[in-house]
């Protein structure tokens, strides 16, 4: 679906006539009133949120990552302090905004608000008179100072924002009061946060007269303004680089941000993209699946399939379009990647997601979202995984240790020790991942036991017996696996 953006009406410089909505350049006769003071305050506000979605876990706060927290990524965040905003828009009513060096002046302390004169700007082809600059450090001036959305947890989230608009006269006669911009001084990334709400018809042209802000009035409330993808990035010489869509649509007359496509990678310079934040609110997806896994992990190793050595991963992108399975083999010695796309949520606890060689794979969530259980694979994963590690035919399996007196090597699947004296051990049914049971001779029945540890900064670097043998598996004791000690060769 195709939104309108948030970009910002210059009602006296675009005429639209109602009935074929041909262009009409601006004529001041055609509207006059008492215009009052050009620096009026806008007549608007939006009511509090009190209950704002904050992620409670800190590994998936976006406003926590080490991309979206360096205050001097790109350039120093404090240049913002010390830059004066200037905007104006071509005949299409498409902007140019960029900033210069300069000093603002004190403006309402309780709204962290500075104001500034500027020179005369220009719209349309007419000249925007009175131009005087606002600056909101850190408040959305769309909602009240002392809200819950400027205050608190997410008042945190607001530190990094600064909010910028402008009020004028247009052709010498038109009042206007209109909503800039808002730039991340982290990221350096521009967002529009104010749509209008209100109008007044004047010769066929719809004039905003209030305005309010993305967070409630766009989509239902269903994203942040910060959610939605960035119209622009800033550079460190002051000026702003505005991505096409956004100048197109400005030139179109279209207002409300978009969410063009989340998968897209973040935007930067010369590339626009998603928001660094989208997905931070538990609706974001509109898909109640997705919302239960995004950002999540789940953990599994199997003990029962004869791949213990590998442990698998699973984790789910911020908005959980897309799924890593991610195979790691014990010692880290190979890691593979396998790539899926989400297909489609059958309820808010199954799905299916597709990989990248066209093959499916079912996936349903249980406990809370904490457990995972694949069909496909008959794997059950989960966030919370406590990892046993392999199992010890799956830790020596191929391996060669020499030690003691002798060399010790291992079959393909752990199961066999052959010794450099020609004798053979075969594991017994005890395998506790780090210590196991093997018998020499099937009928004299002399079990030993073998433990495996790690030495010498090498994992799983050493074995050790135990000193005798013992008639049962289950009573052969790992705690006299302490003798012949044999390290890993190979």
């Amino acid at each position: 679906m195709k939104y309108k953006l948030s970009l910002f009406l210059l009602s006296a410089i675009l005429i639209f006539t109602a009935s074929c909505g041909s262009k009409m350049p601006f004529d001041p006769r055609a509207y006059n009133q008492n215009l009052g003071d050009p620096n009026i305050d806008i007549p608007n506000g939006e009511g509090d949120i009190p209950d704002l979605d904050i992620p409670v876990d800190p590994q998936n706060d976006p406003f926590l990552d080490p991309e979206t927290s360096n205050p001097d990524k790109h350039f120093p965040a404090s240049k913002f302090d010390s830059w004066e905003i200037r905007a104006s828009f071509a005949g299409n009513n498409s902007p140019t905004y960029r900033f210069t060096s300069g000093n603002w002046n004190p403006g309402n302390a309780s709204k962290n608000e500075f104001v500034k004169r500027g020179p005369n700007s220009s719209g349309g082809g007419h000249s925007i008179t009175y131009m005087v600059y606002y600056l909101y450090k850190s408040k959305n001036n769309l909602f009240s100072p002392t809200s819950s959305y400027n205050t608190g947890a997410h008042g945190k989230r607001m530190e990094r924002f600064y909010f910028y608009r402008f009020s004028g006269k247009g052709g010498n006669i038109q009042a206007l009061d209109n909503m800039l911009v808002a730039v991340d001084k982290n990221t350096k990334l521009v967002f529009a946060f104010g749509v209008p709400t209100k109008y007044s018809y004047v010769l066929g042209n719809n004039v905003p007269t209030a305005w309010g802000a993305v967070d409630t009035r766009v989509n239902n409330g269903k994203h942040k303004f910060y959610e939605y993808d960035p119209v622009g990035i800033v550079k460190a010489d002051g000026t702003v680089e505005l991505y096409k869509w956004y100048t197109d649509a400005m030139g179109s007359g279209n207002y409300n941000p978009i969410i063009s496509s989340p998968d897209r990678e973040v935007a930067t310079y010369g590339k626009p993209g998603r928001s660094p934040y989208y997905t931070l609110s538990s609706s974001t997806t509109g898909d109640a699946f997705k919302d239960n896994v995004k950002s999540k992990e789940y953990l599994f190793r199997s003990r029962t399939q004869g791949r213990s050595d590998v442990l698998d991963a699973f984790a789910f992108s911020m908005d959980a379009s897309s799924l890593i399975h991610r195979e790691e083999r014990w010692r880290g010695l190979q890691i593979k990647n396998f790539n899926y796309k989400h297909k489609t949520s059958i309820s808010k606890t199954k799905a299916v997601y597709t990989s990248s060689w066209g093959s499916e794979i079912i996936i349903e969530i249980k406990d809370s979202a904490k457990e995972m259980f694949i069909y496909e694979y008959n794997y059950t994963g989960r966030i919370d995984f406590d990892d046993p590690g392999p199992k010890f035919s799956d830790r020596v399996k191929n391996k060669v240790f020499s030690g003691s007196g002798y060399t010790y090597t291992f079959s393909w699947d752990g199961k066999e020790i052959k010794l450099s004296n020609g004798k053979t051990y075969y594991l017994t049914w005890r395998d506790d991942g780090n210590y196991a049971v093997y018998v020499h001779h099937y009928i004299t029945r002399n079990h030993w036991g073998v433990n495996i540890r790690d030495h010498k900064s090498i994992i799983d670097g050493r074995i050790t017996w135990t000193s005798t043998s013992w008639a049962s598996p289950s009573t052969t004791p790992p705690t006299d696996a302490w003798y012949s000690p044999a390290d890993l060769v190979k």
